[in-house]
């Protein structure tokens, strides 16, 4: 990404680039950082940050800057291989997201808390270790996507699923393919992706 796209869109993939003109950052894109930790206070910074990509080593602390969950200009946000032992609370409380991927991780579930992101049109929470959904998934009418690819998951309480949902991403998940016809039967238009 050449400083082009800096100037013209506001797309950054690098954060002490962006860091120095925080207030034009729109997109951020964050591979591999040494610690985001140590940048936890420069977050705040990103007044109209709307779309935020981080990527780390396996070996990252477990955990980002809580502070990310202050920026609520963010309608994207995609963490991938940050071993979260725990879904982060702090994403919770950013409620105009429309995406969230969460992927390569440790977490073994969703919170109840995720009905408060009601602007969420698509949710990947994917390479987890979640075994079962929240019940409140269904109080989340704009949810089209959700993607459980390479989760703990067997079987889903239909009624539990958001009740717009278009694709359901089960690849690699333990359901067989009785639970997948299951499914189907219920859900006659649901795609599978």
């Amino acid at each position: 990404m050449g400083r082009l796209r800096e100037v013209l869109f506001g797309e950054f993939n690098d954060l002490g680039r962006a860091l120095q003109k925080p207030e034009s950052v729109k997109k951020l894109y964050i591979r591999f950082p040494e610690n985001l930790n140590d940048h936890a206070a420069e977050f705040l910074k990103f007044t109209n940050l709307r779309s935020l990509d981080i990527q780390t080593e396996v070996s990252h602390a477990p955990y980002l800057p809580k502070e990310i969950g202050a920026l609520k200009t963010l309608t994207r946000l995609s963490i991938l291989n940050v071993s979260f032992e725990a879904f982060p609370e702090w994403i919770l409380n950013l409620t105009n997201l429309e995406y969230l991927r969460v992927r390569g991780c440790e977490i073994t579930e969703i919170p109840s808390g995720i009905k408060n992101l009601q602007k969420l049109k698509a949710l990947r929470t994917e390479n987890c270790e979640i075994y079962d959904l929240p019940v409140q998934l269904k109080e989340m009418p704009n949810l089209k996507y959700l993607s459980l690819t390479d989760t703990k998951i067997r079987v889903l309480n239909i009624g539990n699923l958001p009740p717009n949902l278009e694709t359901l991403g089960i690849i690699m998940t333990l359901m067989d393919t009785h639970e997948k016809f299951r499914i189907k039967q219920h859900k006659p238009t649901l795609k599978f992706d």
